[in-house]
C-alpha cells in the first residue's frame, strides 16, 4: 500500500522541474500550468494558503500572456477558495475578473457559468449586510434595509443619510397627497 506523501512527493518535483524548465525557456503557458497544476496538489492536502499564492501567480502569468482562458480558470479557482472560506467579497472579485475575461471569448455556455458564479457570491456577500442589520434590529439598521429595498441595488453605505432621504421620500409623498386631496 502506497502512502499519500510518496504519492505527493514526486509529483511536487516533477512540477518543481516543470517550473524551472517553463522559466529557463520563458514559457508562460508552461509556467501557467505548473502554477495551476501545483495549486491543485496543495488544495488536495488542505494547503490552501499555499495554493490561493501559487494562484495569483497563475492570474498574474494568464494576465501578462493574454490567456484568457487561463485567467478565467485561475480566476473561478481563486473564487471557490474565497467563497469556501466565507470571504465573498474577495471571492466577487475574482469572480468579476473570470467573467470579463470570459466575454473576451466566443464561449458563452462559459460566460454564463462565470456569471452564476460572480451573482452567487454577490448574494452572500449581500447577505453578510443584510444579515448584520437584521440581527442589530434598531431604528437605523431598519430604515437601512427599507432604503435598500426601495432601490435594490448595492448596500447602501451611511445609514443615517439612507434613513433621512427615506424620511423625506415619505414626508415628500404625504405632502404631495394633502396638497392634492385639498384641490379636489
Amino acid at each position: 500500500m502506497l502512502c499519500f506523501y510518496c504519492l505527493f512527493f514526486p509529483a511536487s518535483q516533477t512540477l518543481n522541474t516543470y517550473k524551472e524548465i517553463s522559466t529557463e525557456l520563458c514559457d508562460i503557458v508552461g509556467l501557467g500550468r505548473a502554477y495551476q497544476a501545483t495549486a491543485k496538489v496543495l488544495v488536495s492536502q488542505g494547503k490552501v494558503t499555499e495554493a490561493i499564492e501559487y494562484l495569483e501567480k497563475f492570474v498574474t502569468v494568464a494576465k501578462s500572456a493574454q490567456l484568457s482562458r487561463s485567467l478565467v480558470d485561475a480566476c473561478i479557482s481563486l473564487g471557490d477558495i474565497y467563497n469556501e472560506r466565507g470571504n465573498y467579497y474577495k471571492a466577487c472579485e475574482y469572480f468579476n475578473q473570470a467573467f470579463e475575461a470570459a466575454n473576451t471569448l466566443t464561449d458563452l455556455p462559459l460566460v454564463d457559468e462565470t456569471k452564476v458564479y460572480y451573482g452567487i457570491a454577490k448574494a452572500h456577500n449581500m447577505m453578510v449586510a443584510v444579515n448584520s442589520h437584521t440581527d442589530a434590529a434598531d431604528h437605523v439598521s431598519i430604515e437601512y434595509l427599507l432604503a435598500w429595498k426601495e432601490n435594490r441595488s448595492d448596500m447602501c453605505t451611511d445609514p443615517f443619510t439612507v434613513g433621512k432621504t427615506l424620511v423625506m421620500k415619505r414626508i415628500s409623498a404625504a405632502l404631495s397627497l394633502m396638497v392634492k386631496s385639498f384641490f379636489l
